[in-house]
C-alpha cells in the first residue's frame, strides 16, 4: 500500500514539474512565427506584419523561401538604441532577395519604424504628423507592384507591449506588439494623386537590440 502511495506521490510531482517547466519556457508562450535562436548573435529578427483597409497585405515569420512558388516572405528587422526597424516581404521573387536589386514591377515589400522609443505607448505617425517631446515617432513605407510607393503621411501607432525576452552577451531580445491606424499617399503604377489610403494594422515583432 505505502508503495503504491508513494508511487503515485512520484508521478504527481513529475507531473508538476513538466508543466511549470513547460509554463516557465518562453518559447511555449509565443507564437510559431517568433522564434527565440539559441544564440542572439546574427539573429535576424521574426513577427508579423498585417495590413488591411484599401491595402491588404501579410508577413509572418522568418524571412523564407516558399519553394512552390519561389518567392520569399517574412520578416526581419533589429533595434537600434531606441529606434525600431521591421522589414518585411510578401512573395518576392527568388532571383530578387534583396530589395535594392528588386526591379520595380516586383517590388513587394516594405519597412516599417519607430524612432527614439521603445516604450508603451501612442505615437504619431507619418510625414505630417508632429513628433512628441522627445522625439518619437512612426513610419510605414510599401513597395508593391506596379511600381507603386505607398508613404505614412498621417496617424497614429500603439505599442501595446514592450517586453525583454532575453538577454545574452550584450543583447537584448525584445518583443514589440501593437496596432497602427494611418493614411497612406501613393504615386506610381494605377495610384491617384492627392488620395488617401486609409490602413489599419498590427504587429507583433521579435527583434535584438
Amino acid at each position: 500500500m505505502n508503495r503504491n502511495v508513494n508511487i503515485l506521490f512520484g508521478m504527481i510531482i513529475l507531473l508538476l514539474v513538466g508543466s511549470c517547466s513547460k509554463k516557465n519556457d518562453p518559447d511555449t508562450q509565443l507564437p510559431s512565427y517568433l522564434r527565440i535562436p539559441t544564440d542572439l548573435t546574427g539573429y535576424g529578427g521574426s513577427g508579423k506584419i498585417t495590413i488591411d483597409g484599401d491595402l491588404t497585405l501579410r508577413a509572418e515569420g522568418e524571412e523564407t523561401l516558399d519553394p512552390t512558388t519561389k518567392t520569399y516572405s517574412g520578416v526581419l528587422g533589429r533595434i537600434t538604441i531606441a529606434d525600431i526597424t521591421a522589414q518585411f516581404t510578401a512573395g518576392q521573387p527568388l532571383p530578387y532577395k534583396q530589395t535594392s536589386s528588386v526591379p520595380p514591377a516586383y517590388y513587394t515589400n516594405g519597412q516599417l519604424s519607430v524612432i527614439n522609443t521603445l516604450a508603451v505607448g501612442i505615437y504619431p505617425m507619418g510625414y505630417q504628423s508632429k513628433p512628441t517631446p522627445t522625439g518619437a515617432n512612426a513610419d510605414l513605407i510599401l513597395n508593391l507592384p506596379g511600381p507603386q510607393l505607398y508613404s505614412a503621411r498621417l496617424g497614429t501607432l500603439s505599442i501595446s507591449e514592450s517586453t525583454v525576452i532575453k538577454v545574452q552577451n550584450g543583447r537584448t531580445l525584445y518583443r514589440i506588439q501593437g496596432t497602427l491606424l494611418c493614411a497612406l499617399t501613393a504615386v506610381g503604377t494605377g495610384t491617384k494623386a492627392g488620395q488617401d489610403y486609409t490602413i489599419t494594422g498590427s504587429f507583433d515583432l521579435l527583434l535584438v537590440n
